[in-house]
């Protein structure tokens, strides 16, 4: 056989081949579409100056999300559907212990709002602004 054409031939099945390459390399269809859900954290009136805020799914197929909080602002990406909220907040509560290299800290936003949470969201298609309150 001549060596020439088994080149070609070779060089020409890779070239054919490569866009099914692409598509089994994660270009096939993507998980639903997600929402931007934005707003502010107050805790006791004034904005929480840092933490965090996990989304839990309610949905059995959805995947929880965490967002930091910076001067009470978060933005999140979710999926539609309704969300337990979980808002986590530390503060230090003294000096640098020498022997640990750090201040001792606490979570100061209660249970209700956290490992106990009772606040919950719907998410509709678009997103959406949602505020929180948190009082003691």
């Amino acid at each position: 056989m001549n060596t020439y054409l088994c080149r070609s031939w070779t060089c020409s099945s890779l070239a054919l081949l490569a866009p099914v390459g692409l598509l089994a390399c994660g270009c096939g269809p993507k998980g639903p579409p997600s929402y931007t859900v934005e707003g502010t954290i107050k805790y006791e009136g004034a904005p929480l100056p840092t933490g965090k805020v996990t989304m839990i799914p309610k949905q059995p197929t959805g995947r929880t999300a965490v967002a930091l909080v910076k001067d009470g602002q978060y933005a999140i990406e979710l999926t539609e559907g309704e969300w337990t909220v979980n808002i986590q907040a530390v503060r230090e509560t003294g000096p640098v212990i020498p022997s640990l290299g750090e201040a001792p800290r606490e979570q100061y936003v209660p249970r209700k709002y956290n490992s106990d949470s009772t606040l919950s969201i719907e998410v509709p298609g678009g997103g959406k602004t949602q505020d929180f309150d948190l009082e003691k």
